[in-house]
């Protein structure tokens, strides 16, 4: 991906930041995003973002661990696949 402001390239990391749902403030951690090696835009895709939104709605605590979230999906694809509900 290039960055839309210096047009260079985007490499994928993990960030961290505070997100705000409901008005409350919440810590997302390990959120998959891109980022500008020259002028370290950074942007979070939309589709992550809604999944994000998803978690947000799902935790009590006041970290979203996106990471720990997509592990979870993952094993619950996994085990309907299995069961064969999928």
């Amino acid at each position: 991906m290039k960055c839309k402001i210096c047009q260079k390239r985007m490499i994928d990391i993990d960030i961290e930041f505070d997100y705000e749902y409901n008005g409350l403030i919440k810590k997302a951690v390990n959120v998959p995003a891109f980022q500008c090696l020259k002028c370290n835009d950074t942007i979070v895709d939309d589709l992550i973002s809604a999944r994000l939104k998803a978690y947000a709605m799902q935790e009590c605590n006041n970290v979203i661990d996106f990471a720990k979230y997509e592990k979870q999906e993952e094993e619950n694809f996994v085990t309907l696949h299995m069961l064969g509900l999928m």
